[in-house]
């Protein structure tokens, strides 16, 4: 039984190194064109840009009002050539409208450890219009404020994202009448308004480009190996896959590749994660295989797939709560929900970029 017992105690470290599995990072990137849905007549080159709204900017360093303006020229006005500012006669005027700001449904009571239960719903909407000086509508959209989780997008506020600040939960906590408790949260929520006009601002780019510019965006992520001598094969395909990809955006041309040229590749590498993947039971190799297929379906363009494939990878759940260094795993894996975004959005408007 002693010699059983000492057997067991040797073993186990041994049995806890085979278990562990360190990644190895090989960054890709590539690169999206993105065609305008109805871009802009060539003859204009000025524009302006007006915000009307009762939501206050809040801004440490400076005035409300001069935050707006600098917000206004960064997020709404086109500058990139051949256009410019002209405030009396452009040839268009981009306007933002952000007056709708609702505390709706708000909880007072509540289980602390169900970190998903909504404490109220942001009503917030605002309206961005592009009108040429003819008063010509070139667009007309209205926005919503809804906050990005990662089970989809929700106007609710949930529990795990409003006491992120711990000195207010302990606040909250401590007061027990419910006129106040609603007050401190009422107050609490109208202290977002700032992030809330700024949210409507990127928004607005981010319709403005994709309607009327040509856009190049850039892509990162990585193909994942796994350090051993058992995963040497194994890696040394994961390693290739990434330079191929970053061949995509080579400057060179000897080395510059296309999606057809690395395809082969890619869809053996597909093949060889699936592989992997039935016969796994450890949940690190598991995410390795995860990763690489979706990052290479989305390559593809199978944009179902590749979301379906990062559900599945357990810090999927948990990355916006956490903060990502950047060369981490979390921060590829950020970038790889990005990238799924980013083609989600655009659907075939946005292509591979060739060189």
């Amino acid at each position: 039984m002693k010699k059983l017992i000492l057997v067991l105690a040797l073993s186990l470290p041994f049995f806890s190194f085979a278990q562990r599995v360190k990644f190895i990072k090989n960054p890709a990137v590539w690169y999206y064109d993105v065609a305008p849905q109805k871009p802009l007549d060539k003859n204009w080159k000025t524009n302006r840009a007006i915000v009307e709204t009762t939501l206050t900017p809040n801004d440490d360093e400076g005035d409300p009002a001069t935050t707006l303006k600098q917000w206004t020229k960064k997020y709404l006005l086109i500058t990139q050539y051949p256009y410019r500012e002209d405030k009396k006669a452009p040839d268009f005027t981009i306007k933002l409208e952000a007056n709708t700001y609702k505390i709706e449904k708000m909880q007072l009571d509540f289980d602390y450890s169900d970190k998903e239960q909504p404490l109220c719903e942001l009503n917030a909407t605002a309206r961005l219009t592009v009108t040429n000086k003819d008063g010509q509508t070139l667009l007309d959209q209205q926005i919503p404020f809804l906050i990005d989780y990662n089970d989809g997008d929700s106007k609710q506020v949930k529990l795990s994202l409003f006491f992120l600040d711990p000195g207010f939960k302990l606040q909250f906590r401590l007061t027990k009448k419910a006129e106040k408790r609603k007050r401190l949260l009422k107050k609490k929520l109208d202290s977002y308004q700032s992030d809330v006009l700024q949210y409507f601002m990127m928004e607005s780019q981010k319709l403005i480009e994709g309607h009327f510019l040509e856009q190049k965006i850039t892509c990162s992520s990585a193909i994942l190996g796994i350090k051993g001598r058992q995963y040497k094969a194994f890696s040394e395909l994961s390693k290739s896959i990434s330079k191929s990809i970053n061949r995509l955006s080579s400057l060179s041309k000897k080395k510059r590749k296309t999606l057809a040229d690395i395809k082969p590749e890619l869809e053996k590498g597909m093949n060889r994660w699936k592989a992997e993947l039935e016969k796994a039971s450890n949940p690190k190799v598991k995410q390795v295989m995860y990763h690489n297929m979706a990052v290479v379906s989305l390559l593809l363009g199978d944009v179902a797939k590749a979301k379906e494939y990062v559900k599945k990878i357990p810090e999927y759940k948990q990355l916006k709560k956490s903060w990502k260094v950047s060369g981490s795993y979390k921060a590829y894996l950020r970038g790889l929900v990005d990238a799924i975004k980013v083609k989600k959005r655009y659907t075939e408007r946005a292509t591979l970029a060739k060189y």
